[in-house]
């Protein structure tokens, strides 16, 4: 039992970081409003405030000074995830494939699901 659920839990975080890395859907300007306050829900109070929100395709929404990206949850994923420096060097390694060193240990956010 734990297998499987150890396997469904890896299988939903890597389609939530492909769909970060690769990118989603196109949004409009209209909902840059709405994505931001989805983005900003994974996120602690202490960062909501610094953080930079990207759109799923890298599209800056809202850019901040501080060291956390936070994204909008990818369709299909229960939620939104902020990511700092550390954290998004190694998600960009992983997904292609690349040789990863920690500097420091990674914080990633998901305060609002999965």
């Amino acid at each position: 039992m734990t297998t499987s659920r150890r396997t469904t839990l890896d299988a939903g975080a890597i389609a939530c970081l492909a769909a970060i890395v690769m990118g989603g859907p196109a949004f409009s300007a209209e909902d840059a409003t709405a994505l931001i306050a989805d983005a900003l829900r994974a996120a602690p109070p202490n960062i909501r405030d610094t953080a930079t929100v990207s759109d799923l395709e890298g599209n800056i929404l809202r850019p901040g000074p501080g060291d956390y990206t936070c994204f909008p949850a990818p369709q299909g994923v229960a939620g939104p995830m902020c990511m700092d420096g550390e954290w998004r060097r190694w998600m960009q390694a992983w997904m292609h494939h690349e040789p990863f060193t920690a500097s420091r240990v990674g914080i990633s956010y998901m305060m609002a699901g999965d």
